[in-house]
């Protein structure tokens, strides 16, 4: 299982990514699951580390300074098509790049589950 984890640099409530990992692996093999974001302080490196502590695999994609000033949407973009089994957004904004990566996974069809603000289109 791929699980694509999009969220706020100021996000601060590790329990409830917690509890979302470790709800994803009750009936699973942790090892079987992956967790993928995109290295940024916060959820992403909340993720990274709970993951870890679970046994989950842990996927990390940094944005790419070549791919110039939108850098941040060209990374979730390339981490969208990826693919996913399930999207997690810990949004604290829906104008946020955590939004703007929960709807570019809702339009690729992932299923996104949203944790803090509602970031589905207005």
């Amino acid at each position: 299982m791929r699980v694509l984890i999009t969220g706020s640099r100021r996000w601060r409530d590790e329990t409830a990514i917690w509890d979302a990992l470790t709800e994803l692996v009750r009936d699973t093999d942790p090892s079987e699951v992956t967790v993928v974001h995109g290295g940024a302080v916060g959820v992403d490196r909340l993720a990274d580390r709970g993951a870890r502590e679970l046994g989950m695999r842990r996927e990390m994609h940094a944005p790419v300074r070549g791919d110039g000033p939108d850098r941040f949407r060209v990374r979730n973009q390339r981490m969208v098509d990826l693919g996913a089994d399930l999207c997690l957004a810990f949004a604290d904004s829906w104008a946020s790049g955590t939004g703007m990566c929960a709807r570019m996974a809702r339009a690729a069809a992932i299923p996104t589950v949203d944790y803090g603000v509602n970031t589905e289109a207005r």
